[in-house]
């Protein structure tokens, strides 16, 4: 029991608690680990934590006993560890002085261990509940143990504390104490290894093949690629189909990863690969489906068909390491695409249906004849929607339409598989593995390997229950010849192609045969003859694919094609053994990073770098792409142009319509001096018009360039780009004098992309700017024209391509290269179309185009 007591110091009173009962003890406790269980469950109950403050064992010298010291953990004052240090951490404390000590000491007169009250009582409340404090949540070494194999077995946090407090009711543990040990574990297991090191050695312990490459000149990780070996006997069973699509956002570094999955008899996924890539370039796709092919030992088990989104530089990779495969595109996603550009562009919406449901029927024309059929029925529905139909003829149908129409993917055998939903399934899985994205690569794997083992363990399953289980509607003799010979997907397709053959028959104009094409097995007419004439289906019309029930390699001899390594160690040797000291020390630098994984110098990527290329960012010209931070689109409503200058000015998108009204009154106040400009009132009484909108706006209200670019500049007195691949201009406010300093000078940029579409662009700073509209140097006031002067140097950077073109021999200069250079603005293009000329003529005319673009201070 503790007592309560108030003793006066220096005119105060201070409460203090008498803990002296509770310790007050002969017994003799056979040794020190004993005594310090006794006391520290006493402490315990009594609702403080005992420590030990001072301690001295065995010391071996005359005259001076063994003993240890006691004291409350809030014994002691603080101590900075650097009274210099200033820190912004928010600091805080438990120690109070508090005076509380016990004195343990061995007796040989007692035969043991004794326990002494120094100081009885403390200076500060006891605790109700000791749930929280660190010491008294400490895990024991069973709860360790415990908490360390949930830890590798991917159990959240939470669920680990559940599991303790469910054992131990008594259990006085926090969420921190398991974060804290998990912490500790992982460490345990790494050791002094570092990230990389470490990496390794876990791929070479599970026998995973793995190839890697570095930054140029750098030991920094720029790819990796790894494959588990049970993965690899899939591939080499089930390699019809793969399915390939990069995610996002699993790592700590910003890679992107690279899955590659396929598709077993049983039609579960299996993970055949995966590659961290730094940049989603075609070097980087070449390099990881290079690897890819490298598992590959027989040339026969190439895949006949490739999945992907519409990637270009995937497909480009692709054709390049897999020309015999067939690569079709995701139709999930392109169908996504166009509903999308619908929405944008199609107008009013109760249009939307009537339009997408004529290209459903387009993309799902069962042979050329009906695509040619429907696609004019499409043509004539969009009629009114040219740029629409525009979109989906340049951007899908002439480029794509043999890689997801169905009238052309019918004719390979993509098993089903005619969208990327099931590697995006398998991202889903993953990212449930991993819980988070910040982890490192050792995670990343940790969580790829757990999804891996279980994912097999439903592959072996599965494949036992098509050998071992018959489904009722399939125990009969027309099934006899297949049942626990192919799996029970397989059988599944071919009952529901003879339920066909009741309205079919044997006409195979009617069945179409699509399912022998795609997947390998026999269709509705075909099994309608095997029935007339009472006969089983032959193992022999099913696919192999469907046939193979195991990991294995299906029996195929690899005699006569066995590996040796001596042939390479004896070149190796005899090389080491010409090279001076010099060379001997590369070449056993590189072999030790193949013998030795885990000593490996490398090191994962020190910050989170940008993989995707940005999006829209080949709408504009190219070579203005390493100036380019960052593209944001707005909402695509007809009013996106607004919306990107709104934002652009800080307003936020949806404060267009304010811009919009703006604007109104910008014509409105400078009515004549847009007249002169423009040339005609009619001109910009149609732009004014243009502002007038509720919600959605039509075509007609859309933002038109470069005649808005001057009215935006003027209105909030900013530097306007804007980009497109056609027409690249940098407009300056019409009137007013600049300020004075070029901090207060405010730069805003927007671009036009797809033809239909305008975003906000975000450039580096002192980026390269476009040339000004020729217009503004000609209306602009005269305290406007030192608008232009910060930036000359910027535009020329932009355009010392033409400066070095104007001073090379004119009569070679390309026309067509030429009218593109002259033609830096809408103004200027009939002038340098007419001055299409050759010799002397055409000199002189680049001269004179020239001369202009530097009065506008273009030059």
């Amino acid at each position: 029991m503790s007592e309560v007591r108030n003793i006066s110091t220096n005119g105060t009173t201070n409460k203090t608690i008498d803990c002296s009962g509770v310790f007050n003890t002969k017994e003799v406790f056979p040794c020190r680990d004993a005594m310090l269980d006794w006391a520290r469950h006493v402490a315990k109950e009594s609702g403080f934590v005992l420590i030990i403050f001072r301690s001295d064992t065995n010391t071996g010298r005359d005259k001076r006993k063994t003993f240890v010291i006691l004291s409350c953990e809030r014994s002691g004052k603080f101590r900075r560890s650097n009274k210099n240090a200033l820190s912004n951490r928010v600091t805080s404390t438990k120690k109070c002085e508090c005076p509380f000590k016990l004195r343990g000491t061995t007796s040989k007169k007692a035969g043991g261990w004794t326990l002494k009250i120094m100081c009885g009582y403390h200076n500060h409340d006891l605790a109700e509940t000791l749930v929280g404090h660190s010491y008294a949540g400490r895990l024991s070494a069973e709860e360790k143990s415990l908490v360390g194999e949930m830890t590798k077995n991917m159990v959240k946090p939470r669920n680990i504390l559940l599991t303790l407090k469910d054992r131990n009711v008594h259990n006085l543990s926090t969420i921190r104490h398991i974060y804290n040990y998990r912490q500790a574990y992982r460490s345990s297991m790494k050791g002094s290894r570092t990230e990389m090191q470490h990496l390794l050695k876990l791929l070479e312990r599970d026998k995973y093949v793995y190839w890697y490459r570095k930054v140029d000149n750098f030991d920094v990780i720029k790819d990796i690629f790894w494959s588990h070996p049970d993965s690899i006997k899939l591939f080499g069973t089930f390699h019809t189909i793969l399915l390939i699509d990069s995610t996002y956002k699993t790592n700590r570094y910003g890679l992107s990863l690279l899955e590659i999955v396929g598709v077993t008899s049983t039609k579960l996924t299996f993970s055949m690969a995966f590659a961290y890539v730094m940049s989603e370039r075609v070097d980087n796709f070449t390099w990881a489906l290079q690897k890819l092919k490298g598992l590959i030992t027989n040339d026969n088990d190439t895949p006949q068909v490739i999945v992907t989104d519409r990637d270009l530089g995937m497909m480009k990779a692709l054709q390049m390491i897999f020309p015999s495969s067939t690569n079709l595109l995701c139709r999930f996603h392109i169908n996504k695409n166009v509903k999308a550009k619908c929405k944008m562009v199609v107008y009013p919406k109760e249009k939307w249906d009537l339009v997408m449901d004529a290209w459903d029927d387009v993309v799902n024309s069962s042979n050329e004849d009906q695509y040619v059929q429907r696609l004019t029925l499409f043509e004539k529905v969009c009629s009114n929607f040219p740029i629409f139909n525009d979109y989906v003829r340049d951007s899908w149908l002439i480029p794509h339409k043999e890689k997801f129409v169905t009238a052309w993917t019918n004719k390979v055998m993509h098993l089903g598989n005619t969208t990327t939903n099931r590697v995006e399934a398998a991202h889903w899985r993953l990212k449930m593995f991993l819980q988070h994205s910040r982890g490192n690569m050792c995670n990343c794997w940790d969580a790829m390997n757990n999804m891996i083992t279980l994912q097999h363990t439903e592959i072996k399953s599965s494949f036992e229950k098509s050998i071992n289980v018959v489904e009722h509607r399939h125990n009969n003799s027309f099934y006899i010849k297949l049942r626990g010979f192919v799996s029970r997907n397989a059988l599944s397709h071919i009952a529901y192609q003879y339920d066909r053959v009741k309205t079919i028959g044997i006409d195979s104009s009617i069945c179409g045969c699509t399912i022998r094409t795609t997947h390998g097995l026999p269709c509705a007419c075909e099994l309608a003859r095997y029935s007339t004439m009472c006969q089983p289906i032959p193992l022999d019309t099913i696919h192999s694919h469907w046939k193979r029930l195991n990991f294995g390699d299906q029996g195929k001899n690899h005699e006569g094609n066995v590996l040796s390594l001596q042939p390479y160690i004896d070149a190796l040797l005899k090389r080491f053994m010409e090279v001076d000291n010099v060379g001997k020390v590369t070449i056993l630098e590189k072999l030790r990073e193949l013998a030795f994984p885990d000593t490996t110098s490398l090191y994962p990527p020190p910050e989170k770098v940008k993989t995707k290329v940005l999006p829209f960012m080949d709408s504009f010209p190219i070579e203005l792409h390493p100036f380019i931070e960052d593209i944001i689109d707005v909402k695509a409503d007809g009013n996106c142009g607004y919306r990107a200058v709104a934002a652009q000015l800080g307003m936020g998108e949806e404060s267009w319509s304010l811009v919009r009204q703006d604007l109104i009154k910008e014509l409105q106040q400078w009515k004549d001096d847009y007249v002169e400009l423009f040339g005609s009132v009619s001109r910009v009484d149609v732009m004014r018009q243009s502002l007038y909108v509720d919600t959605h706006a039509s075509v007609d209200k859309w933002m038109t360039l470069p005649d808005m670019g001057y009215v935006i500049a003027s209105r909030y007195k900013v530097v306007l780009v804007t980009l497109s691949s056609q027409q690249s201009m940098t407009f300056f406010p019409l009137r007013g004098s600049p300020p004075l300093s070029k901090s207060s000078h405010r730069l805003i940029t927007i671009g036009f992309v797809s033809n239909c579409h305008f975003v906000q662009v975000i450039l580096k700073a002192e980026a390269a700017l476009p040339p000004i509209a020729l217009q503004w140097s000609r209306y602009c006031k005269v305290e406007s024209r030192f608008w232009q002067t910060p930036y000359i140097s910027r535009m020329q950077q932009k355009n010392k391509d033409l400066l070095a073109w104007w001073s090379a021999d004119m009569p070679g200069i390309d026309p067509n290269f030429l009218c593109h250079k002259l033609s830096v603005c809408r103004e200027a293009k009939p002038v340098a179309q007419q001055k299409r000329k050759t010799g002397e003529e055409r000199k002189k005319a680049i001269e004179a185009e020239v001369s202009k673009l530097m009065e506008a201070g273009f030059i």
